[in-house]
């Protein structure tokens, strides 16, 4: 069974792309989990995250973007008065650590 090298998802044979990540399927789960995966960006800007996909995608590299878990309530300090504020979440995009360096230069020309 072919398996996705970025987000390990399981296909039935005859799919050649993962239709989340857009990666090339490898044979094997053992491939997949062979094939290494890093973080490329993660900041709490959902606009600079939608901006960073958008150009991966018309590069044409694979990535798994996802919401991280909330960093947890915002503190705001008002007089001496602690107030607690919305929740923030982080945002995150990994690629395959053979499209790392690639993925860095549509980074900076987006970011």
């Amino acid at each position: 069974m072919p398996f996705c090298p970025i987000c390990k998802a399981e296909y039935r044979t005859g799919f050649a792309r993962c239709c989340h990540c857009l990666a090339l399927l490898v044979g094997s789960s053992s491939e997949a989990d062979a094939e290494r995966v890093v973080l490329l960006w993660e900041g709490l800007s959902r606009n600079k995250f939608e901006a960073l996909v958008a150009a991966l995608h018309d590069a044409n590299i694979p990535n798994q973007a996802r919401c991280g878990a909330d960093t947890g309530a915002t503190h705001i300090l008002r007089g001496n008065r602690l107030l607690k504020g919305e929740k923030e979440t982080s945002w995150q995009v990994s690629v395959l650590e053979a499209d790392y360096e690639r993925a860095q230069n549509v980074a900076r020309s987006c970011l």
